[in-house]
């Protein structure tokens, strides 16, 4: 018999039929034992090798997680519902804005331009809330009532409903400002609200106008060629060519390097002292301004003045700019040259007293070698000790009051090659008070006059000018002074205690400041002090200008705000005075000690001459009275 047959009889048999019944209720009880938990699970196995492999999958764990994963889905539906409703509606509905500005494409500086704006619904459903926000160029003078626009250069109009195909007209003025040939460019901002949708929508437009001319013409004139050191007049004129009131100007003039301004017509309005404030320009007017200073500069260098004309912002230090000019001169060529510095600078300041270290740089600029040159110096000895005056390689001639060096002093003065240079030098130190007898003496400045020439002249420089001339000016500036002292005893404010001062007890000090000023006034002068804790400000006081002083009893900060000092203040008129009382209550930890009674004493102020900022410091004051006559040593110390 084959296998199959005998597989086949195995299998059909009774025996083989139990056998299988027999597994399958083994199979069966093993899977309800564990439909129990509400887990389903699965179990093959044999029982002839004793082995059982498990195998199973959970269909649901616990019943929470089935409200979770319904939760999911339904919010799942939600959100797909309403993007295809938000979908429907956009793309059902036409919405379009029309927003438009028309304007000219050119304009002149100061006229008034308009811009009208078109407002359009160009949808299928009207608008609300429409709003209308109109932004003026930069440097533009809007046209219109409304305040925050002429500050903010933005204007807006509540516009409320426009319907469907409805439009709406708006017209906004303003008088532009700028440079010829600048962009100027208005925007229009509109904000809307379809009715069927809750949120606003955004159009915007702009519209630029280039300004093309500049009604308003700008002259700077002064000689094309100048001579180093000389002193130049500068004439402006500001002509009006238009129909338009310009408000506000100013006009400024850019200085070249080595420019120092002297005067002018008209005060400047800042301390650059190169701005002037003009008032409103009307139509058809002009202005003019003369300014005079003095230049210096190389042989052949070129010197440029800028001029504008606009509005000016101290605040910013911003320009608006109307029209701009320029203007050129030469510094005229020398066959010899000369320029001087002062302690290394070609422009200086100095104090009284100071020593002033002069070099003089020459240099024959000619294409031929000149013999037999000479140079001299001549100062202004009213501000100098010239006892001082130290000269290397020359002299000083008392007849003609000069320093004098030449081929006999200098053998380098003998020829100059062409381009050859060479130093000279002298030092010499200023007065520690210049001459300060009637009230014009005052603003004093050190001029030092120095010329190059020559006797042996060349054939080809028959008729010019061979001489060359440089002048330095030298501001002094002045010196405010301040006398602090305490005293006790024969106070004209009374006596307050006795000496010497003892623990726990009060004793009064009159305070006494004097202020003075050498030759030129000093602005914005203040005296400035603190009290130290343990001492009382006493509204006892005397003086010059009490009203202005000032006491934060807070922090014992003492001010005298002076103001203006004038020159020669203790020299021809008599030093300002202030006198007040304080009082001192020691502990006992300063028992042997000399307590102070006032601390951080400073005088400042700006030289109204040269500009210079100053801040001097004095002496704290203590309970040591060297300056009381009436005062003895062992009345200083603090006594238990």
């Amino acid at each position: 018999m084959g296998k199959i047959e005998d597989l086949q009889k195995k299998i059909y048999s009774k025996e083989g039929v139990e056998s299988r019944r027999s597994e399958d209720e083994d199979f069966i009880e093993i899977t309800r034992r564990h439909e129990d938990d509400g887990t389903k699970h699965t179990w093959t196995g044999t029982t002839d090798d004793g082995l059982l492999r498990r195998s199973y999958s959970e269909a649901e764990a616990e019943p929470s997680h089935r409200l979770l994963y319904a939760f999911i889905g339904i919010g799942a539906l939600v959100i797909l519902g309403l993007g295809v409703f938000i979908y429907y509606q956009l793309n059902s509905t036409r919405i379009e804005a029309g927003l438009v500005i028309l304007s000219g494409a050119e304009a002149g500086v100061g006229d008034r331009v308009r811009w009208e704006v078109l407002v359009e619904n160009r949808s299928s459903v009207p608008f609300k809330d429409v709003e209308l926000v109109f932004t003026y160029p930069k440097g533009a003078i809007p046209v219109t009532e409304s305040a925050s626009a002429k500050s903010s250069l933005r204007e807006r109009v509540k516009i409320g409903d426009v319907e469907v195909g409805e439009t709406k007209r708006y017209e906004f003025s303003a008088e532009l400002f700028g440079l010829e040939q600048e962009e100027k460019s208005a925007e229009a901002l509109l904000i809307y609200r379809p009715e069927h949708l809750q949120s606003k929508l955004t159009e915007k437009f702009s519209w630029t106008t280039i300004l093309s001319k500049v009604p308003v013409v700008v002259a700077v004139s002064f000689p094309e060629e100048v001579r180093s050191g000389q002193e130049v007049d500068i004439d402006v004129t500001i002509d009006s060519i238009s129909e338009s009131l310009f408000p506000n100007i100013s006009f400024g003039l850019d200085y070249p390097v080595g420019f120092e301004y002297i005067s002018s017509d008209i005060a400047p309005s800042f301390e650059t002292k190169n701005i002037w404030f003009l008032g409103d320009l009307h139509p058809r007017a002009t202005k003019k301004i003369h300014v005079r200073g003095r230049i210096k500069g190389s042989p052949e260098e070129i010197k440029a003045f800028v001029g504008r004309i606009g509005t000016y912002t101290d605040d910013t230090r911003e320009w608006t700019t109307y029209a701009e000019v320029r203007k050129d001169s030469r510094i005229a060529g020398a066959p010899l040259y000369v320029r001087q510095e002062v302690n290394g600078q070609a422009v200086y300041m100095a104090d009284p007293g100071e020593e002033l270290h002069f070099v003089l740089k020459y240099r024959n600029s000619y294409r031929e070698a000149i013999k037999d040159v000479f140079v001299k110096a001549k100062l202004t000895e009213a501000v100098l000790e010239m006892a001082t005056l130290n000269i290397k390689d020359g002299f000083y001639d008392g007849n003609s009051h000069e320093i004098v060096w030449n081929a006999g002093t200098n053998a380098g003065l003998k020829e100059l090659s062409p381009g050859e240079s060479g130093d000279l030098s002298f030092i010499v130190r200023l007065k520690k008070q210049p001459p300060i007898r009637t009230a014009d003496d005052k603003n004093f400045m050190l001029r030092s006059s120095v010329t190059i020439d020559t006797k042996a002249v060349l054939a080809s420089l028959a008729g010019v000018q061979i001489e060359y001339r440089d002048d330095v000016d030298i501001k002094l500036h002045s010196r405010p002074s301040l006398l602090a002292r305490a005293t006790h005893y024969g106070s004209p404010l009374g006596v307050r205690g006795t000496l010497p001062p003892s623990v726990g007890k009060e004793t009064g000090y009159t305070i006494i400041w004097q202020v003075g000023n050498l030759g030129n006034a000093v602005k914005e002068t203040k005296v400035t002090a603190s009290l130290p804790g343990n001492v009382k400000w006493l509204t006892i006081l005397t003086g010059d200008k009490t009203e202005k002083l000032r006491v934060n009893e807070s922090t014992g900060e003492i001010v005298w705000d002076i103001g203006i000092l004038d020159a020669g203040t203790g020299i021809l008129l008599p030093r300002l005075t202030i006198m007040f009382m304080v009082s001192l209550t020691p502990g006992e930890n300063l028992v042997g000690q000399a307590p102070l009674l006032l601390d951080n004493l400073v005088i400042s102020g700006v030289d109204a001459f040269t500009e210079k900022s100053y801040l001097f410091k004095a002496n704290a004051l203590d309970t040591q009275l060297r300056e009381d006559p009436r005062s003895k040593t062992d009345e200083w110390n603090v006594q238990p």
